[in-house]
């Protein structure tokens, strides 16, 4: 083994390493900004009247949850699963109902 054979190896350990480091900062850039791009996110956010507006999400378990959601002026309480979407319950927006439902001080009214 000489100088010249050690050389080339350490140039391609940089190499390796400088190539590992692009593919974890690629990957760190799909996950932070690609799935806001790609399934477009801000939609389901807006603030548009009359939209549907997602208020809250509470994890029921593998892939089941409460999804609170807002949409032509009554609060909508979803069941969301795997494959299936079931509306619970209707509730006027603002104080009312739904505030004693969900407690005290609790109300979706922008």
């Amino acid at each position: 083994m000489n100088g010249v054979e050690t050389g080339t190896y350490i140039w391609d350990l940089i190499r390796v390493l400088f190539a590992l480091g692009a593919v974890v900062a690629l990957i760190f850039l799909a996950r932070r900004y690609g799935e806001k791009f790609l399934l477009g996110k801000n939609s389901l956010t807006d603030k548009s009247p009359g939209e549907l507006q997602i208020k809250q999400r509470v994890p029921m378990g593998m892939k089941k949850q409460l999804v609170v959601a807002r949409m032509h002026g009554e609060v909508l309480l979803l069941a969301v699963n795997d494959g299936d979407i079931t509306l619970l319950k209707t509730f006027a927006a603002g104080k009312g109902e739904f505030s004693s439902w969900a407690g005290e001080g609790t109300d979706y009214e922008d």
